[in-house]
């Protein structure tokens, strides 16, 4: 499917569950038939929304989960860290990921996995996504699918916020207008001043800008 074809066809979805219907298509036409892609909105002052669609076996995923693999899966810590793509496999040296990792390493192997690539996505509004495609391989051809792979991926994680933010009206982080005052104070957060310190500056109480602050909190 061309590019122009993708686009009118995502303008006319009105659910996930139809986005993941085309990215299905279109990865398993590329020929990655097993992927993962966690979808979040970043958010300081409280545990990111997620949304997770995914084609691999579901026995494993909940196998997974219950060995809290999260936790020691050095995929994940590449998507919290990186912005660039990470080629894997399990032949690779994970010591340095701790025994957690090497544990989670030998459970891929009985599994049958061999490795994918790691594609982390972070965007100007404030959202984040992390791409895991299976492979059995990394030569030129699986690089070259992955990184269309990895163009495609900016259309599909678009129009999952698009609808995640009407399904979610009264979430504000994505629509957050700070006045003048909050900016004001914010920057000067953000230079490392105390609160006493901007109260000085900006001529008013150190309650004052406390509630400001607190302000600005409720709104992200």
């Amino acid at each position: 499917m061309n590019i122009s074809s993708l686009e009118r066809m995502l303008a006319g979805t009105n659910s996930h569950e139809e986005i993941m219907a085309i990215m299905k298509c279109e990865f398993e036409s590329l020929g990655f038939g097993q992927w993962v892609y966690i979808f979040q909105i970043v958010e300081t002052f409280r545990t990111p929304p997620c949304i997770c669609m995914t084609t691999y076996d579901h026995n494993w995923l909940s196998y997974y989960m219950e060995n809290g693999y999260f936790h020691v899966d050095p995929l994940m810590k590449h998507y919290t860290s990186s912005s660039l793509p990470l080629f894997w496999s399990i032949y690779d040296d994970w010591t340095g990921y701790g025994p957690g990792a090497l544990e989670f390493q030998q459970d891929l192997i009985k599994w049958g996995y061999w490795g994918g690539v790691c594609v982390p996505l972070f965007t100007k509004e404030g959202t984040r996504g992390f791409f895991q495609l299976a492979c059995t391989s990394h030569d030129s051809v699986v690089v070259e699918q992955a990184a269309h792979a990895s163009f495609l991926l900016r259309y599909f994680h678009s129009h999952i916020l698009r609808i995640w933010v009407v399904t979610h009206p009264g979430h504000t982080s994505l629509r957050a207008r700070l006045t003048d005052r909050e900016r004001e104070i914010m920057l000067a957060v953000a230079e490392g001043l105390t609160s006493q310190e901007i109260a000085s500056r900006l001529m008013m109480s150190r309650r004052t800008v406390e509630w400001h602050v607190s302000s600005v909190q409720e709104k992200l």
